[in-house]
């Protein structure tokens, strides 16, 4: 089985340029499900400090979690959003766009310019040109860029230092909807995302490669980061955690995403989802019953022989070992 991170750099890249309101997303094929990260911007109105029962939030998706800061809260149906909290939810199919849309969007993006022409720009702007996106890539080195003007028949290719801001600024970049930095190096990402922002545009997204610099794009204000050892490292667990049928590591690893099978011995068999005394800081995502993926309601009962999956920070993971008498993995 072969793994292409820069394949899955690639897409998670374009997931999340392709909605205006995504910082982050983890695709489940098998189920159909996604796992999204958003960020409240307060730019529609009626969403921010509306009780969630209240907001019109898409049926096949739920909120597990909301980033407020330092605060991390697992709500319900009494809690509100608040501009710049940033929202973890599950979606089936297009609930996930209908909760980008509940957010509110200014315009779909239409625009984008590629900063980087290696293996992750090329898979990138691949994708974006089936999804009928009109694409500029900037690459530095020449002998790439025609190999990339050969491959790529609808992208425009430019070669100058996307990391310079002359360049940036002669190519309109300030026009374009997203920026998405590629390359290969970290530094240039940075500078590149930190030139696109002072330039005003509206959404920059940034790849890097190694985990000390998660901190440092986190705090740039850049509006996205994908870290590349962070899809390897899902990819790797995917390949070697055999008895899960997912398992995720998020935010810096220290939130999980996986699936336990409910058997004879576990506590909430029979229970409603609203009578499960949940260890703080977790929160049932989806329930597998017979084969079939469903977002979960507060009524929904969990019987012996279903798949049940949790959203968990670390700190819950003993608990629910104990809740589901299982042996869960914990992350680096």
């Amino acid at each position: 089985h072969i793994i292409s991170p820069e394949y899955l750099t690639a897409e998670k890249l374009m997931r999340i340029a392709l909605m205006e309101n995504s910082i982050g997303v983890e695709t489940v094929p098998s189920l159909g499900i996604e796992l999204a990260m958003f960020k409240v911007s307060g730019k529609k109105e009626g969403v921010v400090m509306v009780p969630l029962r209240e907001l019109p939030i898409p049926e096949e998706c739920k909120i597990l979690i909301i980033h407020r800061g330092k605060q991390i809260i697992v709500p319900t149906v009494n809690d509100v959003l608040m501009k710049g909290d940033q929202v973890t939810i599950v979606g089936k199919g297009k609930a996930v766009a209908d909760f980008n849309r509940m957010l509110g969007i200014l315009r779909e993006p239409r625009d984008m310019v590629i900063v980087g022409g290696g293996i992750v720009g090329e898979h990138l702007a691949t994708l974006l040109e089936k999804e009928k996106i009109s694409v500029k890539l900037i690459e530095n080195d020449e002998d790439r860029c025609r190999i990339l003007a050969k491959q790529l028949s609808k992208t425009v290719i430019i070669n100058d230092d996307g990391s310079d801001p002359s360049v940036l600024r002669n190519e309109n970049v300030s026009m374009a909807d997203v920026l998405i930095c590629a390359t290969e190096n970290e530094e240039d990402n940075l500078l590149a995302s930190l030139i696109g922002k002072h330039l005003g545009v509206s959404k920059v997204i940034s790849r890097y490669s190694k985990r000390e610099y998660e901190e440092i794009f986190g705090m740039s204000g850049i509006d996205a980061s994908v870290g590349y050892y962070h899809v390897v490292a899902n990819e790797i667990i995917k390949e070697t955690v055999h008895n899960y049928e997912v398992m995720l590591l998020l935010e810096k690893f220290s939130e999980e995403f996986f699936d336990l099978k409910v058997t004879a011995g576990s506590r909430i068999i029979g229970k409603r989802i609203a009578d499960i005394d949940m260890p703080k800081m977790s929160a049932i995502a989806l329930v597998v019953k017979d084969g079939r993926a469903l977002i979960p309601s507060p009524d929904t009962v969990i019987e012996e022989g279903d798949k049940v999956f949790i959203y968990a920070l670390q700190s819950a993971i003993a608990k629910l070992e104990w809740m589901f008498k299982a042996n869960i993995p914990v992350g680096p």
